[in-house]
């Protein structure tokens, strides 16, 4: 029985070291992880508003996954009604400053 003990105790250091090293790396690959969601950032192709978001917090998405709709405020095309009273006022590609609700 004693034999026994002692191969069993011989056994608890590596198995401890074992253990150790299993954590050190468990420890390296969440910091990693955690560098990595801190550097996380979202570029926009250019500015604009957003009028959705495509992704719901938690999802796993590639570079190439569209994660919010964005208008470009630059460039609108309106179709408005005009009274017929002001149509001798305006003039093709008059600017015009439009308030929106």
């Amino acid at each position: 029985m004693k034999s026994r003990c002692r191969v069993c105790w011989s056994r608890q250091p590596k198995s401890l070291e074992l253990s150790q090293s299993s954590l050190e790396l468990a420890q390296q690959s969440l910091d990693y992880a955690q560098k990595q969601l801190n550097e996380a950032v979202i570029i926009a192709p250019f500015d604009g508003i957003v009028a959705g978001i495509d992704v719901d917090e938690g999802d796993i998405v590639s570079g190439a996954t569209p994660v919010v709709h964005l208008v470009d405020t630059h460039a609108l095309n309106l179709i408005v009604e005009i009274d017929e009273m002001d149509i001798p006022q305006v003039e093709p590609n008059q600017e015009v400053v439009i308030n929106l609700d």
